[in-house]
């Protein structure tokens, strides 16, 4: 994950300190593993997770109803799949 971030970034994250590389994998491996199915085990706190969306003054009253509405479900979805991964 962070790999790919960093990429889009261009970021050239592999070239740095073998510390800095061991820290990257660990979050991709075990941090992203662990965090996410916690943060999204039910619908509410999916929901609860995309409270932020509320405070973006750019968007729209119905833009963030609706972004907030299809990310928790999204991240809910996302969640049964991970169960399943892992």
């Amino acid at each position: 994950i962070i790999e790919k971030v960093a990429a889009e970034m261009k970021l050239d994250v592999m070239s740095s300190s073998d510390d800095t590389r061991k820290w990257l994998e660990w979050v991709d491996k075990k941090l992203a593993v662990l965090l996410f199915p916690n943060i999204t085990r039910s619908f509410g706190e999916s929901y609860q997770a995309f409270g932020y969306i509320s405070e973006v003054p750019s968007f729209s009253v119905p833009s963030k109803i609706a972004n907030r509405m299809v990310g928790s479900l999204a991240m809910w979805l996302a969640n049964g799949k991970l169960k399943k991964k892992y």
